[in-house]
């Protein structure tokens, strides 16, 4: 399991997604496809300790706010597509569950639509409606 401290600062969900996304797809050989694959899986393990899949991971803690999971998804999707890693993909689905049913049933987030909604610290095409 890739450590945190790998990332000095921290690694925003938004932010990895796109890293993962060119490792994936223009990295140069199986150690971006490494690189790719931990920095998923960081954000996927810290959401399995809270019940949702946080919008920052730090090395001394996690920022416990949320953002639209869609993109780090979509990440997911590309990076399993180039590696054909169905242990991976196992793995993201059940955290993408976890974090699904917590967008559903949170308060604030859940509304009586059977949609869910953000604000504030989710800013740019985060916030889309695709989402």
């Amino acid at each position: 399991t890739p450590s945190m401290s790998t990332y000095g600062r921290g690694m925003w969900l938004w932010d990895s997604a796109f890293h993962v996304m060119s490792l994936a797809s223009g990295g140069t050989g199986p150690r971006s496809l490494k690189l790719a694959g931990d920095q998923l899986r960081v954000l996927i393990n810290a959401g399995s300790k809270i019940g949702h899949i946080p919008r920052v991971v730090g090395s001394v803690g996690m920022e416990e706010t949320t953002q639209p999971p869609g993109i780090l998804t979509w990440a997911s999707l590309v990076f399993f597509n180039r590696t054909q890693d169905k242990a991976f993909l196992s793995e993201a689905y059940a955290a993408f569950s976890v974090n699904n049913r917590w967008y559903y049933t949170e308060p604030g987030y859940a509304t009586d639509t059977g949609l869910s909604t953000w604000c504030c610290e989710d800013s740019g095409w985060d916030t889309s409606p695709r989402w």
